[in-house]
C-alpha cells in the first residue's frame, strides 16, 4: 500500500536539492507547498518504498497510509467547493467552460502556481491541435486543453492510480477525444505539429523526455513549467541542447513557465 509522506525542506537546503532528494527516495505524485508566513517549504507525495534512516535535505513532518484528499483540497485548492474542484477556465483563457474535478491522487488541484502558469501559456496554442500531456496526473491540463479547442488529447503518466483518477475526471465532465495511458497513443505517432505539455520538475522532465524518443520528432511546440526561477539558465541550456527555442516565458512566485519551439525539424504551417 502506498503511504503518504509530508516533509519539510531543511532551512539550510535549496528547494531544488530537497525535491531531488524526494524523487531519489521514491516519492511519487510530488507536490510542493510554500508556507509564506513561516518561510518554509513542504514537499509531499506517496511511495511504497521504506524511507532511508538519514535524509540530507528533508525532515519528516507527517505520514499516513490513507490520505484524506478532500481535506487536502479543501485546505489548499482555491477552487474547492462542495466536494469538487471547479475551475472557471475563463480566468486563464477565452474558454467559458467550468472544468470539474474529483479530489484525489494525481497532481493538479490548482493549489500550485505552476498549474496556473501552464493553463495561461497553453490557452493561446490549443485550438485544433493534437496535444500530449506528459505526466498528466489527475488530467487537469489534458481536459482543459480539450475544452480550449484541441482536436485530440493524450495524457500519459507512469502512475496507474493517477490514470484512474484522470479517467474519472474525464467522465465527470463528459469530455470526449481525450485518452489517458501509460504509453503514447498510436494517434500521436501519425500526427505532426504536436503540442506537448510538461508540468513537472526539471529532473522529471529530463527523464520523461529521454524515454519518449518515438514522440520527439512529432512535437512542434512545448509548454513547460515546474521549473524554479533559480534553475532557469540551467534549464534553458538543456533546452538548447534539445534544439528548443524559447519564444515566451512567464513567472509566478519562484516558478517559471516557458513556451519552446522545436527547431530541429521543419514543420508545415
Amino acid at each position: 500500500m502506498k503511504k503518504h509522506y509530508l516533509f519539510l525542506a531543511k532551512p539550510t537546503s535549496l528547494l531544488q536539492d530537497a525535491q531531488t532528494e524526494a524523487l531519489a527516495i521514491g516519492l511519487e505524485e510530488l507536490y510542493v507547498i510554500q508556507e509564506i508566513h513561516q518561510e518554509r517549504w513542504l514537499i509531499g507525495g506517496v511511495t511504497t518504498t521504506p524511507l532511508p534512516h538519514r535524509l540530507e535535505h528533508l525532515e519528516l513532518s507527517s505520514h499516513d497510509c490513507s490520505v484524506d484528499w478532500e481535506k487536502q483540497s479543501a485546505l489548499f485548492s482555491p477552487y474547492y467547493s462542495e466536494g469538487k474542484i471547479r475551475i472557471p477556465l475563463s480566468e486563464f483563457s477565452n474558454c467559458e467552460a467550468i472544468l470539474e474535478l474529483h479530489t484525489g491522487s494525481g497532481f493538479g488541484d490548482m493549489s500550485h502556481p505552476t498549474t496556473r502558469l501552464t493553463l495561461q501559456a497553453m490557452a493561446r496554442l490549443c485550438a485544433d491541435k493534437h496535444v500530449v500531456d506528459i505526466g498528466c496526473g489527475n488530467g487537469i491540463l489534458s481536459l482543459a486543453a480539450r475544452l480550449m479547442g484541441s482536436s485530440y488529447v493524450n495524457g500519459i503518466d507512469i502512475d496507474p492510480e493517477a490514470l484512474i483518477h484522470a479517467n474519472q475526471n474525464k467522465h465527470l465532465s463528459n469530455i470526449e477525444n481525450v485518452d489517458f495511458s501509460l504509453i503514447p497513443a498510436p494517434e500521436l505517432l501519425t500526427s505532426t505539429c504536436l503540442l506537448a505539455l510538461m508540468n513537472m520538475t526539471f529532473l522529471e522532465q529530463k527523464t520523461a523526455w529521454n524515454s519518449l524518443s518515438s514522440l520527439q520528432k512529432h512535437i512542434e511546440t512545448l509548454v513547460v513549467s515546474g521549473i524554479l526561477i533559480e534553475q532557469k539558465e540551467k534549464y534553458l541550456d538543456w533546452a538548447e541542447q534539445n534544439k528548443w527555442q524559447l519564444i515566451f516565458e512567464s513567472q509566478e512566485d519562484v516558478w517559471a513557465c516557458f513556451i519552446l519551439k522545436n527547431t530541429l525539424i521543419e514543420f508545415s504551417s
